[in-house]
């Protein structure tokens, strides 16, 4: 993803990887929640702890992106619609496999 976008520049690079690594982090929470089981398994979190943290790190993204001050910090450009949509998809695909769930060891006759 940084090579990919290396040519429009450094702070846009960084900011394309930053958007696969956070989203991807956040869709990889709900796979460790499913383990094993598929995902349309899967109840809404009822902790205030979950949604606090979870939201806290969703949110942490557009305002480093487009607030002035950690935006230059972390030496950071603003994303686009297609930036978002890019790395949306790339974080889905790393997870997808875990979407179905997994069949435990013993089914598989290896347990």
């Amino acid at each position: 993803m940084y090579a990919f976008h290396l040519p429009r520049g450094i702070p846009h690079a960084r900011t394309a990887s930053l958007l696969v690594l956070i989203l991807g982090g956040l869709l990889l929470v709900w796979a460790e929640r499913a383990g094993d089981r598929p995902w349309r398994s899967l109840t809404w979190p009822r902790t205030a702890r979950f949604w606090a943290v979870w939201g806290a790190v969703a949110l942490s993204l557009p305002v480093a992106l487009y607030l002035p001050g950690p935006a230059s910090l972390l030496q950071i450009a603003p994303a686009g619609p297609g930036d978002w949509l890019a790395a949306a998809v790339l974080a889905g695909l790393s997870v997808a496999w875990r979407i179905p769930g997994a069949r435990s060891r013993t089914a598989r006759g290896k347990g």
